[in-house]
């Protein structure tokens, strides 16, 4: 999927699709997940909040840590990357 990614623009249902398998992904792991705007997305882990805000223009999300922008990124997967190596820190993987 990452490959289809890359070479075309996926559709808004598609992409918001992603997003919330991405919240129930997260929530498995104790975050708590919420859809704050049709764009914004909101993940709270302990004291951490990571938001994850969506421009559809050009396909691009902005993951945000307590409000500092950390990371621009066009894939969900990369997001899934991020949190696993900067939010949960440990071995296990979201999956």
């Amino acid at each position: 999927m990452d490959k289809l990614e890359k070479i075309c623009k996926l559709s808004r249902h598609t992409i918001y699709s992603q997003i919330l398998q991405l919240g129930k992904k997260v929530e498995k792991r104790g975050a708590k997940f919420e859809n704050i705007h049709r764009y914004h997305f909101q993940i709270t882990y302990f004291d951490q909040v990571v938001d994850i805000k969506l421009n559809l223009y050009d396909i691009e999300f902005f993951v945000l840590l307590n409000s500092n922008v950390k990371k621009a990124t066009t894939t969900i997967h990369d997001i899934e990357k991020w949190l696993n190596a900067h939010l949960f820190r440990d071995d296990s993987v979201i999956s």
